[in-house]
């Protein structure tokens, strides 16, 4: 997403270490996400409904009763913030 609709924060974020920049192109593909569904709605309440189930699909990332969903989420912010010698915190 990023290198494709955001081409100067793509290089700017060069400049982060490898885990922080993975970490700033999952936030911006999530706010470039919620940026979309917003535009797409055809009024106000078709707004608040795609922000609505934009949120819902990033609260099951933190649901533990979805155990594929969780876990590869969990792995996957073990794997962004580890580099190698020691965890961002």
């Amino acid at each position: 997403i990023t290198r494709r609709h955001a081409k100067s924060f793509s290089f700017a974020a060069l400049a982060l270490p490898r885990p922080m920049r993975e970490a700033a192109y999952v936030v911006y593909a999530f706010c470039r996400t919620a940026d979309e569904a917003v535009d797409a709605a055809r009024d106000r309440q078709s707004a608040l409904e795609a922000l609505d189930a934009v949120a819902h699909a990033l609260d099951t990332v933190y649901d533990p009763s979805r155990p594929l969903i969780w876990t590869t989420a969990s792995l996957t912010r073990r794997l962004v913030l580890y580099d190698g010698g020691g965890f961002y915190a």
